[in-house]
C-alpha cells in the first residue's frame, strides 16, 4: 500500500475512531411513575419518561429509584429517532452520603427530644416528692406546737394552695411528655425511612443512547422491586341463614420500596414472579439405607401434626429485641398472613394444614419456622438480607398495555370508607385486580386495606356440631361455582346477625366442587352431652367383662326459624378379636363401622328440642383391662 493511500485510509478512519472514543454527555431523566402491579411478593413498577436527545451519545440517568430493584427485571422500551445502546443498574453512592448528613440532623433531634422528655419526668419526680412531703407533714394541732388559729389557717391555705399547683403543673408535665412523645415518633420514623434507603442505596438506571441529530424520544420503563407485597382479607356478613351471603374482598397492601406511589393505576396480582417459570424435570431416584435422622435445616423449632390450636400469636424483633414494625408473616405454601404493628406483635389464624410459616423483612435473613406445641411464636430476625447483585441488561421484554387513568386519583386515607371500583382480569396463569381510578400509596411501613370487590354470594347453610369434643354449634355455609369469584385462600373476619362473632379461614386449596365456609359459633342453639350413670356400668358374664356406655345428646333451636344440622359423635373401635364393641341405639343415625361415626342429621323447628342417644357395650376378657371414655 501506497503512503497515499495509507493517509487517504487514515482520514475515513480517523473520525469514526474519534466518535468511537467520545465520552456521552450524562443527563437526568425525570420519569413519572403510571402504573405499578403488586404481585403476593414484590411489585412491578412502571415509568414514563420524554425527553429531547442531542445529537451523539447520551446517557440518561433514572435517579432516586427503589433500592430494592432486581436489575434483572428492568425493561426499557424507546420510541423515537434514536438507537438504545445499553440499559445499567447502579447505586447511588454520593447521593448516600448526602443523606447521611440528614439523617445525622435527625439522630441530634431524637436525642435532644430524648433528653427533654428525661427532663419533664425529672420534674414530675420533683413534684411528686414535694407532694409526698406535705402530705406528710401535714397533721398539725395547734395545742402541741403553740400554734394560733391564724397560723393554721395560713398552712392550711398554704397546704391546699401548693398542691393545687403541684398537681396542675404534673398535669402540664405529662401533657409535655406525650407531645414530646408523639414528636420523637415521627422523628425517628422519618430518620429510620431516610436511613433505609442510606444503607441500601438508591438505584439509578442508565439508558445510553444515540442519535444523529437532535430528536424527541419517549420512553417506558418497568422493573421489579421488593419489600412490597399484598395478601387477601374478607369480610363476611350474614344477616340471617335466609339470605346470601355478603362477601368483602380485601387487599392488604404494603409498600416500602422507598418510592412513593402517587395516583398510579394500581393492581393486584396472584402472580409470583420471585418463583421460577420452568417446569420441573424429573431426575433418577436412588435410595440408600439409613439409620438415622437427618432434620430440614431451613426449618428452625419443631412441628407438632397433632395441634390443637387454630390461631397463633408473636412478636418480630431483631436481634436487639428492637421491634421490626411491618415484618411480614405467611403460612407456607398459601396466600394467608399477616404484618406486624407498631410493637412488633401480630395475630394470625392457620388453616388446618398448616405446619411452617416464613416470616421476612427487608434487610433480614428470612426463617421458616414449624408451628410446635404453643400458639405463642417469637422469633428474632438477623440481618444479613441482601439486595441482589448488578448486572448489565442486554434485553428487553414487551409489557402488558395499561388502560387510561381516570382524572382523579384516590389516596390511602380514603380507602377505609370508599368502595374502590375494580375490574377483574384473568390471564392463563394468573387473576389481576385493576383499580378503576389512580390510587396514592406512599412508601412506609403501615399496612393499607383496601375493598377490592364486595360480593353478593347465594349459599346453603347448615350447622355441624361434635358435641364430645365442643357443645357448640357451628354456621357452616356451602358455596357452589365459588370458582368463578377468583378467591384466594385468607383470613374471614365474621359478622353473623349484625354481631362480630370472631375469625376463620377461607381456603380454597383443597375445595371441590362445593366450598365450606364456617361462619363460627351460634348460641341460639344450645346442646349438651351427658353420661347417663344408671345405664353406664361393668358387669361380668361368664369369662367376660361387659362394659356399657349411655351418652344422650340434648339440642335446643331457641332462634325464630327452623335450622339443618349435622350432629357427629363416636363408638369405640377394636384392635383386636379378643374386644367385641357392640352398638345398641343410635335413634336413627347412621354408623359408619370403618370409622366408628355416627352421623345425624336433622332438622329442628323453631323453639324446639331434639335428644339423641348413643348407647354401646364393650366385651373382653377378664384379667385385661381397657379404658373406656
Amino acid at each position: 500500500m501506497t503512503s497515499t493511500n495509507l493517509i487517504r485510509l487514515i482520514v475515513l478512519i480517523l473520525p469514526f475512531h474519534l466518535q468511537a472514543q467520545e465520552k456521552p454527555i450524562e443527563t437526568n431523566l425525570k420519569s413519572k411513575i403510571e402504573a405499578v402491579t403488586v404481585y403476593l411478593q414484590g411489585a412491578q413498577i412502571e415509568r414514563k419518561a420524554s425527553f429531547t436527545i442531542p445529537k451523539g451519545k447520551t446517557n440518561l440517568v433514572l435517579t432516586n429509584l427503589s433500592p430494592f430493584i432486581d436489575p434483572a427485571s428492568i425493561s426499557v422500551q424507546g420510541k423515537g429517532n434514536f438507537i438504545t445502546l445499553s440499559v445499567n443498574h447502579r447505586r447511588n453512592y454520593l447521593e448516600k452520603e448526602s443523606r447521611s448528613a440528614e439523617v445525622a440532623r435527625l439522630q441530634d433531634l431524637s436525642e435532644l427530644t430524648q433528653d427533654s422528655i428525661i427532663l419533664e419526668q425529672s420534674l414530675l419526680t420533683v413534684w411528686a416528692e414535694e407532694e409526698q412531703f406535705l402530705r406528710e407533714n401535714r397533721n398539725i394541732k395547734g395545742e402541741a406546737t403553740g400554734y394560733q388559729l391564724e397560723d393554721l389557717q395560713a398552712i392550711g391555705a398554704y397546704y391546699t394552695e401548693r398542691i393545687r399547683t403541684i398537681k396542675k403543673e404534673q398535669l402540664a408535665a405529662n401533657k409535655r411528655i406525650q407531645a414530646l412523645n408523639e414528636r420523637l415518633q415521627k422523628i425517628n420514623q422519618q430518620r429510620n425511612e431516610l436511613q433505609g434507603a442510606q444503607d441500601f442505596g438508591w438505584s439509578e438506571i442508565v439508558i445510553q443512547v444515540q442519535a444523529e441529530n437532535q430528536t424527541p424520544a419517549t420512553f417506558e420503563i418497568s422493573y421489579l422491586a421488593g419489600n412490597a407485597s399484598w395478601f387477601p382479607s374478607y369480610d363476611l356478613w350474614v344477616n340471617n341463614v335466609e339470605e346470601n351471603i355478603q362477601l368483602v374482598y380485601q387487599a392488604n397492601l404494603r409498600q416500602d420500596t422507598k418510592e412513593d406511589w402517587e395516583n398510579v393505576q394500581l393492581a393486584f396480582s396472584n402472580a409470583e414472579p420471585s418463583l421460577s417459570g420452568q417446569a420441573p424435570s424429573l431426575y433418577p431416584y436412588f435410595l440408600s439405607f439409613q439409620n438415622y435422622y437427618q432434620p430440614n435445616p431451613v426449618v428452625q423449632g419443631y412441628v407438632n401434626p397433632n395441634r390443637n390450636f387454630t390461631r397463633i400469636q408473636g412478636r418480630v424483633t431483631d436481634t436487639n429485641g428492637e421491634p421490626l414494625i411491618g415484618a411480614t408473616i405467611r403460612v407456607s405454601g398459601s396466600t394467608i398472613g399477616t404484618v406486624t404493628n407498631f410493637d412488633g406483635s401480630y395475630e394470625l389464624s392457620l388453616p388446618q394444614d398448616a405446619s411452617t410459616i416464613e416470616i421476612s423483612y427487608v434487610g433480614f435473613t428470612t426463617q421458616i419456622l414449624g408451628i410446635g406445641y404453643s400458639p405463642q411464636m417469637d422469633v428474632a430476625l438477623s440481618e444479613g438480607g441482601m439486595l441482589l447483585d448488578e448486572v448489565v441488561i442486554n434485553g428487553y421484554s414487551g409489557k402488558r398495555k395499561k388502560a387510561d387513568m381516570a382524572p382523579m386519583g384516590l389516596g390511602a386515607e380514603d380507602a377505609y370508607n370508599y368502595e374502590i371500583p375494580t375490574q377483574t382480569v384473568e390471564f392463563s396463569t394468573s387473576v389481576e385486580f385493576q383499580l378503576d381510578i389512580p390510587y396514592t400509596a406512599k412508601s412506609g411501613n403501615e399496612t393499607l386495606k383496601l375493598d377490592l370487590q364486595r360480593l353478593d354470594i347465594p349459599a346453603d347453610y347448615n350447622y355441624t356440631t361434635v358435641p364430645k369434643l365442643d357443645e357448640t354449634a357451628y354456621l357452616l355455609a356451602s358455596i357452589t361455582d365459588w370458582e368463578q369469584y377468583n378467591l384466594l385462600e385468607g383470613e374471614l373476619s365474621l359478622h353473623f346477625e349484625d354481631t362480630y362473632v370472631g375469625k376463620s379461614i377461607l381456603d380454597v386449596r383443597y375445595a371441590t366442587d362445593t366450598l365450606l365456609l364456617s361462619l363460627g359459633r351460634d348460641k341460639g342453639i344450645s346442646i349438651e352431652r351427658e353420661r347417663v350413670k344408671d345405664f353406664s356400668k361393668k358387669t361380668f358374664l361368664g369369662g367376660k367383662i361387659v362394659e356399657s356406655r349411655f351418652y344422650r345428646i340434648t339440642i335446643r333451636n331457641t332462634k325464630k326459624q327452623a335450622v339443618n344440622i349435622e350432629v357427629r359423635d363416636q363408638i369405640p373401635l377394636s384392635t383386636t378379636k379378643e374386644i367385641l364393641v357392640e352398638s345398641l341405639e343410635i335413634s336413627g343415625g347412621t354408623l359408619d363401622p370403618e370409622t366408628g361415626e355416627i352421623v345425624w342429621k336433622l332438622e329442628i323447628p323453631a323453639g324446639k328440642t331434639i335428644v339423641l342417644d348413643n348407647k354401646y357395650q364393650v366385651k373382653y376378657p377378664k384379667g385385661e383391662y381397657i379404658r373406656i371414655d
